[in-house]
């Protein structure tokens, strides 16, 4: 089942419909869902679809060559042809075949492809403004490695720029969207099982069709056999050398140092060195970089680590993978399960923020507000240290503050009524909390225009 990317799949459509030649150059990590919406897009349109692989240049354009086949839009006999054996007689033809009629060109993990035949990039340009004026060529260039896309495609250098290519970059999906793929886990389940896979629909399907999440843990997750288990070692060698110096970084920054200099404490780097590794990490979309809401030329900065995956393995395993080499994962599952109330109130607090955002987009009370991230600091009136999982400034009118609670009880009164002394000085004007539990009776009597209660139950009845 094919969810979400409306967005995307808009952008595609609306490229298509100009019957001319375009480029669209459709990135993200690994496992993010490009080739899916590929698929989805191709459904009902004349295309050649070409997934390029880590081998020799001759083998990459025989298998492009076989591809052009099995699409229909080419002759057997034509692609046999001596010229077609060379990567530009067979870069010709598609571009004098698309002078003919309109239709799709994907080239997939475009990356491998470009390195196998390092003048790629340069020949598939010019031969796309050579043709410009007649082809109604739709060229899609897709790929995982996030440094080279950005880089090589999609840099300033890059000869794609003469093409004005539209830039793609897809994003894992939100808890929403993806909750749909969630039907059958119960709603904490589906929560608990979001902090470990995020919004990457792929993974879903290496489950073999478990809906436990314990037994997803044992079998799918600490065992060191498995692909979960060993995807973020694949995907640092595939872009980066240094591989134990960023394992460090990472498990660093998912056990709870956010801080540079506490990372760089807890590695032994210097913080100048530490630094730039870390903002290696972040143009590969596995670590973010964080400001408070509203103060995002502020020098406070926190880290975290992006991919839900990643945070989940580097946060249990690097101290228990002797434990787990050897078969004896209750004792994990144990740390797992006392360390609990602290980590999925931090995944609870992040799908409270999506669920903002997507009600910000449709109330106009709310869009008065900037980015809604979360917010640290003192408070000015009481000097106090505070943080909000949930918050957004408004320049004009003030802050928008959020409380999320995991588990347990449903909310008491006290509670949020701490929350709203804690927020005097802030100079906020609406005021959310969320609970997965819900909310004790006598809350009702705190709710008013500037406060409102909402729990998950609420969130997921707003958007199913």
């Amino acid at each position: 089942m094919f969810i979400g990317r409306e967005e995307e799949s808009a952008r595609l459509k609306s490229l298509w419909g100009e019957k001319r030649l375009r480029m669209a150059v459709l990135y993200g990590r690994r496992r993010v869902g490009k080739t899916a919406l590929i698929r989805h897009f191709l459904q009902d349109k004349p295309g050649v679809f070409f997934t390029a692989s880590s081998n020799s240049a001759a083998l990459n354009v025989e298998n492009l060559r076989h591809a052009m086949v099995l699409s229909g839009l080419f002759a057997p006999e034509k692609v046999e042809d001596a010229p077609m054996k060379a990567m530009k007689g067979t870069l010709e033809s598609l571009f004098s075949r698309s002078e003919e009629m309109p239709f799709v060109l994907v080239m997939d993990e475009y990356p491998y492809l470009a390195r196998a035949l390092p003048e790629l990039s340069t020949e598939l340009a010019g031969l796309a403004l050579a043709h410009a004026e007649k082809s109604r060529l739709l060229l899609i260039l897709s790929g995982s490695q996030l440094s080279f896309m950005e880089e090589h495609v999609l840099g300033a250098q890059s000869p794609f720029q003469a093409l004005s290519p539209i830039a793609i970059k897809l994003a894992p999906l939100d808890f929403f969207t993806l909750r749909r793929h969630f039907d059958l886990f119960r709603s904490e389940d589906a929560i608990r099982l979001y902090g470990i896979i995020g919004g990457t629909v792929q993974y879903l399907s290496w489950f073999g069709g478990a809906r436990d999440v314990r037994q997803i843990l044992v079998e799918h997750v600490l065992n060191p056999q498995s692909r979960l288990f060993e995807e973020p070692g694949h995907l640092l060698r595939q872009e980066v050398r240094e591989g134990a110096v960023y394992n460090g970084i990472l498990s660093a920054i998912a056990s709870g140092a956010e801080r540079l200099c506490d990372i760089a404490e807890r590695t032994g780097l210097e913080t100048g060195a530490c630094s730039l590794y870390l903002n290696r990490l972040i143009t590969l979309d596995l670590v973010r970089k964080e400001h408070p809401a509203g103060e995002e030329n502020s020098r406070k900065t926190l880290y975290v680590v992006e991919h839900p995956l990643f945070r989940f393995l580097f946060r249990y395993i690097p101290q228990n993978l002797s434990t787990l080499t050897l078969g004896c994962t209750e004792p994990v599952l144990d740390l797992i399960a006392k360390d609990e109330p602290s980590y999925l109130h931090y995944v609870f607090a992040a799908i409270c923020r999506q669920w903002l955002r997507a009600l910000q987009k449709s109330d106009p009370s709310l869009q008065t507000f900037g980015r809604i991230g979360r917010y640290w600091g003192t408070n000015p009136k009481t000097r106090a240290q505070i943080y909000l999982d949930v918050a957004a400034r408004d320049e004009a009118c003030g802050m928008l503050c959020g409380k999320s609670f995991w588990g347990g009880e449903p909310v008491q009164k006290a509670h949020v009524e701490s929350f709203l002394a804690s927020c005097r000085g802030l100079d906020a004007q609406r005021y959310f909390v969320f609970a997965t539990s819900g909310f004790a009776d006598d809350c009702k009597a705190l709710e008013y225009e500037k406060l409102s209660l909402v729990s998950l139950d609420d969130m997921l009845s707003r958007f199913p």
